[in-house]
């Protein structure tokens, strides 16, 4: 999360994301057959949750990723500006192997990065918002 917010000191700020320290970002849910174990299944990313707001350092990293192996709503709005360096989706996020089941997009042009074709074999809903351009 450091990393993706741009905010070292995010980890020393939320030791405990799921439980003591919450984040508005981060929805964690019980195990079914465990009730003493939470996993992170919807981060929610964008300038109504992240305080501050994005960073122009902010990047998606795949390692940090991975380390959500439960995740299965990921939801990013108005994060990665056209001004900024261009940020890659990580492949991580289109395997077999990902949980994702909902990709929500929104106003990124600053994010980068091919949609696999076989994304439609993994996730159950993408919803992509593209700026309107009018003339």
């Amino acid at each position: 999360m450091a990393e993706l917010l741009g905010d070292p000191a995010w980890s020393q700020l939320h030791p405990w994301p799921c439980t003591n320290t919450s984040w508005s970002g981060l929805q964690c849910e019980l195990v079914s057959d465990d009730a003493r174990v939470l996993r992170a299944t919807r981060l929610h990313l964008g300038p109504d949750v992240a305080t501050p707001p994005f960073r122009p350092e902010a990047r998606l990293d795949p390692t940090s990723l991975r380390g959500l192996p439960h995740l299965r709503t990921l939801s990013i709005f108005c994060c990665f500006g056209a001004t900024q360096a261009p940020v890659e989706l990580p492949p991580v996020l289109f395997t077999s192997s990902s949980s994702l089941e909902q990709i929500v997009l929104k106003s990124n042009p600053g994010l980068i990065g091919p949609i696999p074709a076989t994304l439609v074999l993994i996730l159950v809903n993408i919803v992509l918002y593209t700026p309107m351009i009018t003339s």
